[in-house]
């Protein structure tokens, strides 16, 4: 058996059990209100300073986009970056269109829950459910939705009710080098799914992967001065 193959083994997904309890979270709407609007106009400079947004799809964001969905085991996978009103694919598998909107961006809500989060705008005790910081990355948060279908955030979601049919989702924030969140590594499926802790290991050392590849545009563009 290859190592891609066991790995692929490892991080098949598990049914949800049907006593799985429902999530009872801070609704998006009550974060979006709390979040400091300085800080996101600093994060959205951030957005736009590492020149990613509206270029040509590359290969180096797709390899690593490609390795999500097929480690994970999940029927698609992207990178968006977020900016003031939408949430804008640098890469997508097995993903329709380009961009939507940030109000009903599954992407977004992963920044504005870790924001939130940072800004201690909610209760710890209702983040903790549905956020795992993952080790070594302190100030870094991955939002994980086993079943979009019974979980009060997303249930009335557009991308979870209609064509796209979201029903699990996993999504880690990218970072710039400044700290700054600009965008989401994610995975999503149409079926429910319990993520295991390989699955959350691997989809932290890929979203490291691919801030160094968003630092090495930064740079790039440093040289070039951009």
């Amino acid at each position: 058996m290859t190592i891609r193959s066991s790995l692929l083994a490892l991080t098949s997904p598990r049914p949800l059990s049907r006593t799985s309890p429902a999530v009872s979270p801070t609704p998006l709407r009550d974060l979006r209100v709390a979040i400091c609007p300085t800080v996101e106009l600093r994060r959205q400079r951030a957005v736009t300073d590492c020149g990613l947004l509206d270029t040509p799809r590359e290969s180096r964001f797709d390899i690593i986009v490609e390795m999500t969905r097929d480690l994970l085991g999940t029927r698609s996978a992207a990178f968006s970056l977020i900016d003031s009103s939408r949430s804008w694919r640098k890469s997508r598998i097995e993903v329709a269109g380009q961009e939507v909107s940030r109000v009903d961006s599954l992407c977004s809500a992963v920044l504005e829950y870790a924001a939130a989060d940072d800004a201690a705008a909610v209760p710890r005790r209702l983040l903790a459910p549905v956020v795992a910081k993952e080790p070594g990355l302190p100030s870094s948060r991955m939002l994980v939705v086993p079943d979009a279908r019974i979980d009060d955030r997303f249930s009335r979601n557009p991308h979870v009710r209609g064509p796209a049919g979201i029903v699990s989702y996993v999504g880690l924030p990218i970072r710039a080098a400044n700290g700054e969140r600009i965008g989401v590594l994610c995975a999503f499926d149409s079926r429910p799914r319990i993520l295991s802790e390989l699955s959350r290991v691997l989809l932290t050392e890929l979203g490291a992967l691919l801030e160094i590849e968003v630092q090495r545009t930064v740079q790039r563009r440093h040289r070039l001065g951009a």
